[in-house]
């Protein structure tokens, strides 16, 4: 799993390094997610299909966080683009 944050936006990134979409994928990063922010539900978090050149067709789940995100999500100036 790939884990960003962007501060601008102050949403966390967590995503796959593969194109798989199965459930037990995305509640393994909702899980790691809830690790690392125990204050957030499964209303807070979207599944996104990023469609950006870099990660095209993969999958990921973003969600606000505020201010502060651990510092093993790598800080990022803009968020890929999911059309």
């Amino acid at each position: 799993m790939i884990k960003e944050y962007n501060p601008e936006s102050q949403t966390a990134v967590i995503r796959s390094k593969y194109y798989g979409s199965n459930l037990s994928m995305f509640l393994g990063m909702f899980v790691e997610a809830q690790s690392d922010f125990p204050h957030i539900s499964e209303d807070d978090v979207t599944i996104v299909r990023y469609g950006g050149k870099h990660y095209a067709k993969t999958f990921g789940i973003e969600f606000k966080v505020g201010h502060y995100a651990p510092e093993e999500y790598t800080r990022i100036s803009q968020l890929e683009y999911t059309g």
